[in-house]
């Protein structure tokens, strides 16, 4: 059961090229009282002057990368967001 939907997020489709649609959560007004992190992503240019002296290099896919990030249960009501067939909330991370 859906616990909050007073912050219940808009939707969206956007066309893909495909022909198919792609459904969009909009996110901003969650992001602009977001906390952010202290620890920033590393900027590319750093990253690849450190290769020269690393032991290991890996390449992976992260296509459905989100999809494997679980989203803390006490967040779950923060990605709620509503259809003509009810309101839902994701347990992992939406890709976008």
């Amino acid at each position: 059961m859906i616990r909050l939907l007073a912050i219940c997020r808009p939707i969206l489709f956007t066309p893909k090229k495909n022909g198919g649609y792609r459904m969009c959560t909009d996110y901003r007004a969650l992001n602009r009282v977001t906390i952010k992190s202290r620890y920033p992503i590393p900027r590319t240019d750093e990253l690849i002057d450190q290769l020269p002296k690393a032991r290991y290099f890996s390449k992976i896919d992260l296509q459905g990368g989100y999809l494997q990030i679980r989203v803390v249960v006490a967040d779950y009501h923060k990605t709620v967001f509503h259809t003509r067939y009810g309101s839902f909330e994701y347990v992992v991370m939406p890709s976008g």
